[in-house]
């Protein structure tokens, strides 16, 4: 049943997220648990989504690069913590990456900005990809040369 509401009551504003209506008192949607931002306007709102993909972006790369450092390290006798690290990042790089994908992918904008983002994702995959390959044939060449020598 539709609740009444008195002529010139307030009746809230609709969520961004589901469209319901809601009571401006509330700090987050009670139909859909979104945080509700009152005095935010659009632009504002689709700057703020714009700058944070650009900086998890420039993390992400940032993560792929200390992976490839990592990696490096890890041949040298004394750095053998750099093989942790190395280990850390191998899955956590993909996985940031996925999430990135997830949540940007669909952002509405002509901005050179989010395409300088999706340029940071892009060579970040590129990056773990490229020390993933190395990885593997260094592996591959160490049981061949395991092989052989027995």
């Amino acid at each position: 049943m539709a609740e009444k509401v008195p002529p010139g009551a307030a009746r809230g504003f609709q969520c961004r997220n589901c469209l319901e209506f809601i009571s401006p008192a509330l700090t987050n949607c009670p139909y859909c648990g979104a945080v509700v931002e009152l005095d935010v306007p659009e632009a504002t709102h689709s700057q703020t989504i714009l700058a944070q993909a650009g900086s998890e972006a420039r993390i992400l790369k940032m993560l792929a690069r200390a992976e490839l450092v990592c990696f490096v390290l890890s041949f040298v006798p004394f750095a053998s913590f750099a093989l942790y690290g190395f280990m850390i990042l191998l899955p956590g790089v993909p996985m940031l990456w996925v999430r990135w994908w997830v949540k940007y992918h669909n952002l509405q904008t002509s901005g050179q900005d989010y395409e300088n983002a999706k340029r940071d994702v892009i060579a970040a995959a590129v990056i773990w990809s490229g020390v993933i390959a190395v990885w593997m044939a260094a592996g591959v060449l160490q049981s061949w040369q395991s092989w052989l020598m027995n």
